[in-house]
């Protein structure tokens, strides 16, 4: 009786184990490979559509009250208190070079997740997490540029297409670090 406990959990922790193993390479029960997915938030910002990872975004809020800086640049709105924390505001539609973000029931601010960085952007509207297919829904890169205002920070080389919408990745962290970004005095 001992013996065959012994073999059953010995077979049930070898399935254990090739499930981790099928798993971490992506493989489904029948040995496809899954699709690997992109995950991401979405967002609208003019008339473009981006997706930023998830780690970059601490929390999404409505368009909050702000307290303007004298002497700053017109898409630096000014800053708000977001939990305790002044938290730098930037237009970001204004930054590209485009109209800024009219407040309405859909703008919404975007608070940055990276060390050392207390922003967030005022966004003209956050979709929802999307998940994408990195193999059917990837397209060519974007070139990163707006006719109006030449190339637009954070913008990466990748994008998605899905039912007709262009969805271009977007780096929070290239638009950090961007000339101009923290050039923020007019």
């Amino acid at each position: 009786m001992l013996k065959r406990k012994a073999e059953a959990i010995a077979l049930l922790q070898r399935l254990q184990d090739l499930s981790r193993t099928a798993h971490a390479k992506g493989e489904m029960p029948d040995g496809t490979i899954a699709a690997v997915q992109w995950s991401g938030i979405g967002f609208r910002a003019g008339a473009s559509r981006f997706i930023a990872p998830l780690p970059q975004i601490a929390e999404v809020l409505p368009y909050p009250a702000l307290t303007r800086v004298p002497g700053a640049r017109p898409w630096v709105k000014g800053v708000a208190n977001v939990r305790g924390n002044l938290v730098t505001i930037v237009d970001l539609p204004e930054f590209f070079g485009g109209a800024p973000v009219e407040r309405d029931l859909r703008s919404r601010l975007i608070v940055i997740n990276l060390p050392d960085v207390y922003c967030a952007v005022l966004v003209n509207e956050v979709l929802g997490m999307r998940q994408f297919d990195e193999e059917a829904d990837a397209e060519i890169p974007a070139n990163g540029t707006n006719p109006a205002s030449g190339p637009i920070p954070g913008i990466t080389n990748r994008q998605f297409r899905r039912e007709g919408v262009l969805w271009q990745e977007y780096d929070f962290r290239k638009l950090v670090a961007s000339p101009g970004f923290q050039d923020v005095a007019a």
